[in-house]
């Protein structure tokens, strides 16, 4: 990452004490923020080319790592399992990250947000239980709105992590997981550009200590618990905030099914990236122009 005139790496307490990692990066006259959220298993520095596109464009970028994940301290001893006790431990944090973000920037700052997958869900969530949002606009990438479960069921699923919660196992991998490792770019669910799968393994190989493996059966149930309740209570989504979902036409990661339901509560129509996988901010350069246009459009329109 450039050093920016306003380049800050940091930490925050979580609501219970836990260090979060976050970062503020771009110039002193800025005229705009856009934060930046991170999906499942991911680390900010993954994100800095769209940091340094907004910065570009006269925007000041925010970004962190949720708790669990990235620099941000561990759930448990074992820093490679994906766990949490409860969805809404992530809105505690955001609550907090948003108050610091809000402190600092300039007053009448315009805020808006490009939120992936597991981070689309929480700002998602957090629009449901928040009025007067602190955003104007957002922008929610393959949001996780149901989880692609194949070749077993999605009841199925979800029973089967809600037992092994009930049976004392939520801190356990949930099969065919366990500790971080190297995946191949053949038939990979993510993305279709090879130089940016691979840049982001050979990242993680100077960076060890950011990744993270498989989810718990925690994660798991409570995931399914969080998108039960997005979808009961879409509804009540602030409405003052305009809202727009893009996502790919080939994402085998999330359920698209629950995107189209509702993309119907959306302030704007939702828009499909052709042949998109599921990480379309790391896709090849002409489906990243793609998304970079359309948010563009959306940021700048209205």
């Amino acid at each position: 990452m450039k050093n920016y005139e306003i380049s800050i790496t940091d930490f925050f307490e979580g609501f219970d004490k836990k260090k979060i990692r976050y970062a503020i990066f771009g110039n002193n006259n800025y005229s705009g923020l856009i934060i930046i959220l991170q999906g499942r298993a991911e680390y900010y520095e993954k994100y800095h080319h769209i940091s340094e596109y907004y910065i570009k464009k006269g925007y000041l970028t925010a970004l962190l790592d949720w708790r669990g994940q990235g620099g941000s301290e561990r759930e448990l001893d074992d820093r490679d399992k994906g766990h949490i006790e409860d969805f809404s431990h992530y809105q505690n944090d955001f609550k907090i990250f948003i108050k610091i973000i809000s402190n600092f920037i300039k007053q009448g700052t315009d805020a808006y947000a490009i939120a992936h997958s597991m981070g689309g869900h929480n700002l998602m969530r957090y629009l449901i239980e928040n009025k007067n949002s602190f955003f104007k606009k957002v922008i929610f990438s393959s949001p996780m709105l149901g989880i692609e479960t194949s070749p077993m069921p999605e009841k199925i699923a979800f029973l089967t992590a809600k037992a092994c919660v009930k049976a004392g196992l939520k801190k356990n991998y949930v099969p065919n997981t366990g500790k971080y490792r190297e995946s191949k770019f053949k038939n990979n669910p993510l993305t279709s550009d090879y130089e940016k799968f691979f840049e982001n393994i050979y990242y993680l190989r100077k960076n060890r200590q950011l990744a993270i493996g498989g989810p718990t059966y925690s994660w798991v149930y409570n995931a399914f618990l969080s998108m039960k309740y997005i979808e009961e209570n879409i509804s009540k989504i602030d409405k003052k905030v305009k809202t727009k979902i893009i996502y790919g036409s080939d994402d085998k990661v999330v359920k698209l099914q629950p995107i189209m339901r509702i993309s119907k509560f959306m302030t704007e129509p939702s828009f499909e990236i052709k042949r998109g996988k599921h990480e379309l901010m790391m896709e090849t350069p002409e489906k990243i122009n793609d998304f970079f246009c359309e948010t563009d459009k959306f940021f700048l329109n209205g």
